[in-house]
């Protein structure tokens, strides 16, 4: 690899190392109560990921900074020590300053400060445990060596701090339950509790932002036929079965909101007693995952096409190794036959072997996730072979028309990534058309004068090819049509759509140094229109065809050819010397490297 494919290929690994932390995070916040034995999770996990040498979380109880949780090289006995106030030391200062603080030699508190000073802590990181500006405690992690953080591990102190507070908050929560139910409403997941026939008694703020019932509308209703998708009632009621039985149940359920949209949350039951010791009620916490998931499945999807592109790029080099010893004989043919039917046939040969080759070259591109050269490109070439493809693979209620300028100007242009833009514009007019309709494809010059293009940022005066995919479909709304080209929007189900077919459309004209803008109406269509700059006359003149190379006739030098393909390296030797060529033939370098020194005067 180069190295800044190692860097992409680092980073990558680090990002997943610290999404999975953040997974375990939101999955033990709602798999348990004990603070204690969360908080020591959180911090041993970080400590991991961040290569640091030791960790603390301390916490207010009581109005008094508490140690509740060490990691690393420092001592347990360290738990449960009050560090009180005092100017300057490290922890207080992070609280006070209330921001993410980095110190080498940091002044610790004078409870610690030996013990630190011998195991050798010589830089620390610090940041405070804040939720809805409450400051609820100070997390900070250690090195032996100096250790400036980088910008993954500052996000991920972050993140994890903000759990940490939201853990500490909640818990502090489920232990008032019964007399300060107010307070849940600082929980930034739904709190419900209901009673043993499914009627709900409390909704929180959460409840009411997550599934959009208002508590008014919520409480005395049977959460049953509220949040619950019926086809995953035998589900909730297995769960409920399993709370009552244990005392608690956690696990992931289907949801659905009040507008109908599907959640998928992490949700935990607990039992509550009354004061004979009766369950009476149940309580629980559930937690929005939907989106995470949606992370997750893409995160699969990536892993596939990197095992795909591995598959695909070893295939394409196979064959390779196949079509060169048949280009190098019909080269050799077409230069023994005279006969012009024969040259015909060599020519369609040679015609089907350099088709093959630019079928390889894109699989190779694709292996290696990289586009391949722009060059001049016909639009109108590119919209005949989308015609094709769309009413061989579309619905048949779905009429395709094509309306393309006779005399339409070229493009400088990466053709395949043109195509890929016009499928993706395609495709998601086909699925705004589930009952049918009308997709026209639509091309022609334009020259944009400095005043038109006050509405197309980034242009610059002059010609242009305007590219337009309109459908008759359901229409986009106006409050998500400036989402619909951010990264993993979508309005599809999970399986039917990533979200990023729109985003790759924009990217793509963005490196073309186009615009493309949109224009919908619900219920009548939308219209994309693309502007992409024509081609320069030079660029026009030269036309689009590469010249071909032919080995020029030599006159008897010797030349050493390595190829460690037998059939390939064959017809190598075969064509050199029908050009008046001396060869010399290896198998591999080292044995190439003695020819040479054999044959070198």
């Amino acid at each position: 690899m180069e190295n800044s494919e190692l860097d992409i290929w680092s980073r990558y690994e680090r990002l997943k190392r610290s999404f999975n932390v953040l997974t375990q995070i939101t999955a033990n916040m709602v798999s348990t109560l004990e603070l204690d034995e969360l908080l020591q999770t959180l911090l041993d996990r970080l400590t991991e990921v961040t290569n640091a040498d030791a960790g603390i979380i301390a916490v207010f109880e009581n109005g008094e900074l508490v140690i509740k949780s060490v990691a690393g090289i420092f001592p347990k006995d360290f738990v449960n020590i009050e560090l009180t106030f005092e100017e300057g030391s490290f922890s207080w200062r992070v609280i006070n300053e209330g921001n993410l603080i980095y110190q080498e030699s940091a002044h610790l508190h004078s409870k610690i400060l030996d013990t630190a000073y011998k195991l050798g802590i010589s830089a620390s990181l610090g940041v405070p445990l804040k939720r809805f500006n409450k400051t609820v405690g100070v997390i900070s992690i250690h090195w032996v060596k100096p250790h400036p953080p980088d910008d993954e591990e500052v996000r991920l102190l972050e993140i994890t701090a903000e759990r940490a507070a939201m853990a500490i908050i909640n818990a502090n929560l489920f232990k008032q339950v019964k007399i300060q139910a107010e307070l849940i409403e600082l929980s930034p997941d739904a709190v419900i509790v209901r009673d043993l026939n499914d009627v709900i008694k409390f909704w929180n703020k959460s409840a009411e932002e997550i599934y959009g019932w208002k508590k008014e509308e919520a409480i005395g209703k049977k959460i049953t036929g509220l949040i619950y998708d019926q086809n995953e009632l035998e589900t909730y009621f297995k769960a409920k079965d399993f709370t009552l039985k244990e005392g608690k149940w956690q696990g992931e359920l289907k949801q659905v909101t009040k507008d109908g949209k599907k959640l998928t949350v992490l949700s935990r039951f607990k039992v509550l007693y009354d004061n004979s010791g009766n369950p009476y009620q149940i309580i629980s916490v559930d937690s929005d995952i939907t989106e995470m998931k949606k992370i997750e499945t893409l995160l699969n999807r990536t892993q596939r096409l990197e095992s795909i592109g591995r598959l695909a790029s070893g295939i394409a080099h196979d064959l390779n190794n196949i079509l060169q010893p048949i280009a190098i004989l019909t080269h050799v043919f077409k230069r023994k036959l005279q006969d012009e039917s024969d040259l015909k046939y060599i020519e369609i040969i040679q015609s089907s072997i350099q088709r093959a080759t630019n079928i390889i070259n894109q699989i190779l591109s694709f292996s290696k996730g990289i586009a391949g050269e722009k060059g001049i490109v016909q639009v109108k070439h590119l919209i005949r072979e989308l015609e094709v493809i769309l009413k061989e693979t579309f619905p048949k209620n779905i009429k395709i028309e094509i309306e393309v300028q006779k005399d339409l100007w070229p493009i400088v242009a990466e053709p395949n990534q043109m195509m890929q833009v016009l499928l993706n514009l395609c495709v998601n007019a086909r699925d705004a058309m589930p009952n049918g309709g009308t997709l026209k494809i639509k091309a022609q010059n334009s020259i944009l004068d400095k005043h038109y293009i006050t509405q197309l940022p980034n242009l610059k005066p002059g010609p242009y090819v305007i590219i337009s995919v309109e459908d008759t479909g359901t229409g986009i709304p106006p409050e998500i049509i400036d989402k619909i080209f951010d990264p993993f929007f979508t309005t599809k189900e999970l399986e039917k759509g990533t979200g990023l077919g729109l985003a790759q459309v924009n990217s793509i004209i963005k490196e073309h140094n186009g615009v493309i803008n949109v224009y919908s109406e619900p219920g009548k269509g939308t219209i994309f229109r693309i502007y992409l700059q024509a081609a320069e006359e030079e660029f026009k003149e030269k036309g689009v065809e590469k010249l071909k190379e032919e080995i020029p006739i030599g006159n008897g030098e010797l030349i050493l050819v390595a190829e460690d393909e037998p059939a390939v390296l064959e017809m190598i030797k075969l064509a050199l010397e029908e050009n008046n060529y001396r060869t010399i033939t290896v198998n591999n370098g080292a044995e190439g490297i003695v020819k040479y020194s054999q044959n070198k005067n």
